[in-house]
C-alpha cells in the first residue's frame, strides 16, 4: 500500500521535515530503496521509490506519482549515502522523458540505482 504522505512527515536528524516552495510546504521524504526494471534508458530504470515512515512502517510510490508529486510541490525526496544527503531531482532525457535522480548524477540516476529493492 502506498503511504498516505498527508499524514506522515518524515524527521531526521537534519529536521528536514519540510521545503517551502513558493507558499506551499512539500514535505521532505528519504528514498531507502526503488524498484527498478530491466531497461537500460534512465527514464525507464526506475518503477518505484520507498522509504520509511516515523512509525517503521513502509512506504512506496511508483515514479510518475512521485515526479508529479513533486512538480505539484507536494512532496520532496532525498537519498543519504555515507553520510551524504542528495536530493532527489527530476531529469529529462534526450526524448523529454522525466524520470527521478539525484542532483549528483550525470544521465544515469546512479544514487538511487545503487540502493537495495523494495519489498
Amino acid at each position: 500500500m502506498v503511504l498516505n504522505f498527508f499524514v506522515y512527515k518524515l524527521r531526521s536528524k537534519r529536521k528536514r521535515t519540510t521545503v517551502n516552495l513558493g507558499g506551499s510546504m512539500a514535505t521532505a521524504h528519504e528514498v531507502k530503496c526503488i524498484n527498478k526494471s530491466k531497461r537500460f534508458n534512465p527514464h525507464e530504470r526506475i518503477l518505484s521509490i520507498g522509504g520509511l515512515n516515523p512509525d517503521g512502517s513502509r512506504w512506496k510510490i511508483n515514479e510518475p506519482d512521485a515526479i508529479k508529486g513533486i512538480e505539484e510541490g507536494t512532496w520532496t525526496f532525498y537519498v543519504t549515502q555515507q553520510g551524504r544527503t542528495v536530493n532527489v531531482i527530476i531529469g529529462r532525457s534526450a526524448y523529454g522523458h522525466k524520470y527521478l535522480k539525484t542532483v549528483a548524477d550525470g544521465e544515469l540516476p546512479d544514487n538511487l540505482l545503487s540502493l537495495p529493492e523494495c519489498q
